[in-house]
Formats: C-alpha cells, structure tokens, sequence
C-alpha cells in the first residue's frame, strides 16, 4: 500500500513534470516566435535608420545647395540693384539732357521765326527799291 502510494505520488509528479515541461516547451516556442518576430523588426528598423541616414544625407545636400543658391541669388540681386540705380541716373541724366534738347529747339524755334519775320520784312523792303547797277558787282538800290 504504500509502496503504491509512493507510486501513485511519483506518478502525478512525473504528470505535473510533464504538464510542466510541456508548458515550457509552449513557451519556449512562443520565445522563439518573439525571438524571430523581433529580429525581423530590427533588420527593418536598421533598413529604416539606414533609409533615414541617407534621407538626412540628402536633405543636408539640398540644404548646401539651397544655400548656395541662396547666395549666388543674393549676389546676383546686389549687381542687379546696381544695375538699376546706374540705369536710373543714366535716365535722369537722358531726361535732363532731352529737357535741355527741347530747350534748345524751342530757342532755335524762335530764332527761325524771328529771322524768317525779318527776313521777310527785308524781302518786302528789297522789293520796293529799284537796283541800279554801278559796276560789274555793285549795285545802287534806291
């Protein structure tokens, strides 16, 4: 009887061993499925800390050459703005000179018409007096 006992005792701990082993065994392989699950989301995150590297590499690129154009743009503004003020002085100096022109033909405007006034009082006076010759190249108007 009581080596039947001690059976029956060794017995149920060799079940509960099993049962035991059989749940380690169980957890064993969902470590394992853990184990291989997160490995696989490692080598993706490296594959996407790799893609981000690379992402920061060429938006570090970009930026420089942003920059770079940035200040070619710059430079190319401060001639241009020079460009203008030299233009603009060259207008104004054109606008001073053309002011002046205008001047200028308005005076000689009316230093035509006032020769062309006298020139024609002269005519009409010239056309009144008698011209006699006195020699080959004098003449006597009266």
């Amino acid at each position: 009887a009581i080596l039947e006992e001690k059976i029956d005792q060794l017995q149920q701990e060799k079940a509960a061993h099993l049962q035991k082993e059989d749940e380690f065994e169980e957890k064993i392989s969902q470590l394992v499925d853990e184990t291989a699950t997160l490995s696989l989301k490692r080598v993706s995150l490296e594959e996407k800390v790799k893609q981000m590297d690379k992402d920061r590499d060429y938006w570090v690129q970009k930026e420089n050459s942003t920059k770079e154009t940035i200040a070619i743009l710059d430079g190319e503004k401060t001639k241009l703005q020079a460009q203008v003020r030299e233009l603009e002085e060259s207008r104004n100096s054109l606008l001073q000179d053309n002011q002046q022109l205008i001047e200028t033909i308005s005076g000689l405007h009316s230093k035509i018409q006032s020769l062309e006034s006298t020139a024609s009082l002269h005519s009409s006076i010239k056309n009144t007096m008698v011209c006699f010759p006195y020699s080959l190249f004098q003449f006597h108007c009266t």
